[in-house]
């Protein structure tokens, strides 16, 4: 059971400071990247969650206040769209009321609320992407760094025993093994949440084109329905 860690323990010991400075890298990266999964894979959850249920609600309610007796704590992305779209209403009251219709304020407001719900959800698929790329070369860069050490050490010794290379070769096959071990996660689960954030967004787009007739007052629904119906 101890054979393990004493093999890694005698490799990591017999390292210089370059393969070290890769291995501490790529162990960065690697926790960088598993946190950043298991954080989207709760937001991701929950949301996927929630927008059914808030659908749902929706279509059984026939005002704002009925949707929340019958969804009283909404996802907080749900919720800060209905708000933007009531703060829309009101600033259009006491700003813009002569500038521009209040359907087109409160579309170009909504949409910048989505906008702004997208980069949320989107959030940390960058940093994945990046270490997804990145991880194997840098694993690469210690596999012939590694590689280079056992030509030096034959190259100076004269001798071309096991013994004296398999030490340096060792290095850099867990270099590779490494920079793939956390590449291909990375990769993995960057895929996975850029395929189920198109439905999420989907689902937000589809709730927010439902929530417009509750938003708008009484005298503003059927300007707003003729509208939608001429599309």
């Amino acid at each position: 059971m101890n054979f393990i860690p004493q093999v890694y323990m005698q490799l990591w010991l017999d390292m210089d400071l370059i393969l070290k400075t890769v291995a501490v890298l790529l162990l960065l990266m690697s926790l960088i990247s598993w946190t950043v999964i298991v954080i989207k894979l709760s937001q991701n959850l929950r949301l996927r969650k929630a927008l059914p249920k808030a659908l749902k609600a929706l279509r059984q309610s026939n005002s704002l206040t009925t949707f929340y007796q019958s969804y009283p704590k909404p996802h907080p992305s749900i919720k800060e769209l209905i708000s933007q779209g009531m703060a829309a209403i009101q600033e259009h009251q006491l700003k813009f009321k002569h500038q521009v219709s209040l359907i087109e304020w409160l579309n170009a407001s909504l949409k910048s609320g989505l906008a702004e719900s997208i980069e949320k959800i989107q959030q940390g698929l960058s940093t994945l992407a990046t270490i997804a790329a990145l991880a194997p070369f840098i694993g690469l860069f210690g596999t012939v760094y590694g590689i280079y050490k056992a030509l030096m050490q034959i190259s100076i010794s004269k001798a071309s025993s096991i013994d004296q290379i398999s030490g340096p070769v060792g290095e850099a096959l867990i270099m590779t093994a490494a920079g793939l071990a956390v590449a291909i996660p990375a990769a993995f689960f960057f895929n996975l949440y850029t395929r189920a954030n198109k439905k999420t967004v989907r689902q937000i787009k589809h709730f927010l084109q439902l929530i417009y007739p509750y938003l708008l007052p009484a005298d503003n629904t059927n300007n707003f329905n003729t509208r939608g119906s001429s599309k």
